[in-house]
């Protein structure tokens, strides 16, 4: 389960908001240092601007599969692809509509662990994400024509998080806190390239270029491998726009 919020200021759209994710998957090990798994989720948003005077709400539905490798002691790689099917429902003014959206969403990340001799784990990491969305055509309740639409967004990140793993009565602990460098890319088929303060209303138009990323949360383990991990996080600092997110995660062998 995950809650992500989303502000910005009044010069890129005013735009606030957040959605819902819950995602449950199966993970199969094949081996000792690789494993494969399936995944579905559900998702539900709402976002609105009171400088264009609009309102965008939807939900929908995602199918995947992923994969993590263990290159070497103490170095993995995981690699995952999902399909979504987005149900939008917008308003701006008075003109209000509904049309449906499709987005691939592929990620991957190289993940190192070292350990010191005080117990404390470092863990540098390089990951990309990268989306493609569809949205279909459709007419708004003014009677205008609103052509379809294709836009690309992503994120390629670095940096390093540190753990103090320690027990607890019959739980292994697990405290973290990291830092990242994120670099925003992004492209929409439907919009030309323009500094008009129109165009910057768009989010694929300013979220683009570096920001920095704070993580923190517990992982908690007991025995027989039953894990569950609360956290959080804060990105688009040193940009014009702020995402925070908190998540629970939970994960049961058998």
């Amino acid at each position: 389960m995950r809650g992500t919020g989303w502000s910005t200021d009044q010069s890129v759209g005013d735009i606030h908001g957040g959605q819902i994710n819950a995602i449950t998957g199966l993970t199969r090990k094949l081996t000792p240092d690789f494993l494969v798994g399936v995944l579905g989720g559900y998702e539900n948003f709402s976002y609105d601007s009171s400088l264009l005077d609009g309102r965008l709400k939807g939900d929908g539905w995602t199918v995947g599969a992923y994969l993590g490798w263990r290159l070497l002691p103490g170095l993995r790689f995981d690699a995952s692809v999902g399909r979504s099917g987005i149900n939008y429902n917008g308003v701006t003014g008075t003109a209000a509509g509904t049309f449906l959206g499709s987005r691939w969403l592929a990620t991957t990340a190289l993940i190192g662990t070292y350990k010191t001799l005080y117990g404390i784990e470092i863990e540098p990491s390089a990951k990309v994400y990268a989306l493609w969305e569809h949205e279909n055509s459709y007419t708004d309740s003014l009677g205008t024509f609103q052509p379809d639409r294709n836009f690309s967004s992503g994120r390629a990140s670095t940096g390093v998080k540190v753990t103090y793993p320690w027990l607890w009565a019959a739980m292994k602990v697990t405290p973290y806190a990291g830092v990242y460098a994120d670099y925003y890319f992004n492209r929409d088929d439907n919009v030309p390239l323009s500094t008009s303060t129109d165009q910057l209303l768009l989010p694929t138009q300013f979220v683009h270029g570096w920001s920095a990323r704070v993580t923190s949360g517990v992982d908690m383990m007991v025995l027989g491998g039953t894990r569950l991990s609360v956290g959080g996080e804060v990105g688009g600092l040193g940009n014009n726009f702020t995402v925070w997110s908190t998540q629970v995660r939970a994960a049961v062998p058998f």
